[in-house]
């Protein structure tokens, strides 16, 4: 079934810079279509295109920051229910105790993709036909996106963060868990090495290592967090459509 885009419908689409960063490839699985990129916590925003063939291009620039924003400002204006809100760095990367080396925590944390996805969409007709993720390989890809099941495959996914100023997270952060048996137990690491500089950040998000359980669910051992200089070689970009 696919998603229908909610009834106010309004495409924000980023103006495009002299100085703007882009990213090109093409998406595996893909169907004989265009139609636009996009991603946003409320409002969608036009963030670049799919041609027919794959092929396409994201464009990177400081207004999606903007965006973002004033998408989650009008969407608290119209709700009575709730309020939402971008959270900041020391919220968004927080450990119990003191392990990890947070600077200018306060700032937020504006995220290019959903979940680590990008939707693919038809902006006439007002629908997502899928989405899809940048990773290293296709069975990370299809458990990540598997909330809930407790079948965690090593690999990683790529996303970008904009930051408005310099800011860190560094150290390591352990936790005890429990499988879902309540039996066993083990000790989760996720080790932070983030260091982003003011504009955009590409940060690579690795399972690095599994834990499995007598019952043989599969959980994250070793979870990586690290900011790169550019895209790794070997990275696939996987299509899926929308169910």
């Amino acid at each position: 079934m696919k998603r229908i885009l909610f009834s106010a419908f309004t495409l924000l689409t980023i103006s495009l810079l002299p100085a703007q960063n882009t990213v090109t490839g093409t998406i595996s699985g893909w169907q004989n279509l265009t139609a636009d990129i996009i991603t946003g916590m409320k409002s969608p925003i036009a963030i670049g295109t799919v041609k027919d063939d794959g092929s396409f291009i994201l464009n990177l620039t400081a207004e999606f920051s903007d965006q973002t924003m004033k998408g989650i400002d009008e969407f608290n204006k119209n709700s009575e229910e709730w309020k939402t809100s971008v959270m900041t760095l020391e919220k968004a990367f927080s450990c119990y105790g003191d392990s990890l080396a947070v600077t200018n925590g306060n700032v937020p944390v504006i995220k290019l993709s959903n979940f680590g996805g990008y939707d693919l969409a038809d902006p006439k007709e007002k629908k997502i036909h899928g989405s899809f993720m940048m990773v290293n390989n296709k069975e990370f890809a299809e458990t990540y996106r598997s909330y809930g099941q407790y079948n965690a495959k090593s690999g990683y996914f790529l996303d970008w963060f904009y930051f408005a100023e310099p800011s860190s997270v560094i150290g390591v952060c352990n936790t005890e868990s429990y499988a879902v048996n309540q039996e066993e137990s083990y000790m989760a690491k996720t080790a932070y090495q983030l260091d982003f500089k003011a504009g955009w950040n590409l940060v690579q998000y690795e399972i690095a290592e599994i834990f499995t359980d007598k019952e043989g669910l599969t959980y994250a051992l070793k979870t990586n967090y690290k900011t790169l200089d550019k895209l790794p070689e070997g990275v696939q970009y996987i299509y899926f459509e929308d169910q």
